[in-house]
């Protein structure tokens, strides 16, 4: 058996794990990873896609990756009893609404952003923290973007809309990657996720709420760090 832990990246709100091709650059050919994209799963129930997932994994101990939206997901796939989850990376990620302003996402008007009406200034300062941010992160914005159907989007914010805080607490260690300008996480999101877990620590990077897009080489080498520490001897 295998006992190197498998990396496992959950996109976020997009679902199609483009956005994680930076962080992918700044893994070292010695780590194993795998990104399970929206595609994967032929159900939008959490339960269902974390079963997926575990089944996939075939009794592999793994270290989840989760971003955003997918924090759900991850916490689905930890409460799995037939998962062996050594770690979770919560990145900006949250298992309520993420903000009192997320229960309105449905009036949330899609066509302009799939248009590309909006100011880039704009689109850099909610997403990367910064109004002048680096031109490398809205193109990569704009692929994922280009791969994600609109009426994925519409029913994952409905999703945020309605999402009830989960209840039920977890022993498994997790990490939270705090963005220092997160417009689209607020801080209660974390402290939730804290209350939740036993062993719960913290990490904050500078960058917007994309913050393993901003901070692609530390989000990777906090990734190294947690493989080589619960890496066993076969």
């Amino acid at each position: 058996m295998n006992n190197t832990p498998l990396v496992i990246l959950l996109p976020g709100l997009d679902g199609t794990g483009v956005l994680f091709n930076r962080l992918i650059e700044h893994f070292p050919q010695s780590l194993a990873w795998r990104c399970f994209s929206a595609d994967a799963f032929d159900s939008e129930k959490l339960s269902e896609q974390a079963q997926y997932v575990v089944d996939e994994l075939a009794d592999r101990p793994c270290i989840i990756f989760a971003e955003s939206f997918s924090g759900r997901l991850a916490y689905e796939i930890l409460n799995n009893p037939q998962s062996r989850v050594l770690h979770v990376v919560f990145a900006a990620s949250f298992l309520q609404r993420p903000s009192f302003l997320s229960r309105f996402a449905t009036w949330l008007p899609l066509w302009p952003l799939y248009r590309g009406l909006l100011p880039n200034w704009l689109l850099n300062k909610i997403l990367f923290g910064e109004y002048a941010a680096d031109p490398m992160l809205l193109s990569l914005f704009s692929q994922a973007l280009a791969k994600a159907p609109e009426q994925r989007i519409k029913m994952r914010l409905a999703a945020v809309a309605t999402m009830a805080p989960a209840i039920q607490p977890f022993a498994v260690p997790c990490t939270y990657v705090r963005a220092d300008a997160d417009y689209l996480v607020n801080s209660a999101a974390e402290r939730h996720i804290a209350a939740l877990s036993s062993q719960f620590s913290l990490i904050e990077l500078q960058g917007g709420h994309f913050i393993a897009q901003c901070q692609p080489a530390a989000c990777a080498e906090l990734l190294q760090t947690l493989v080589i520490n619960y890496s066993k001897p076969i």
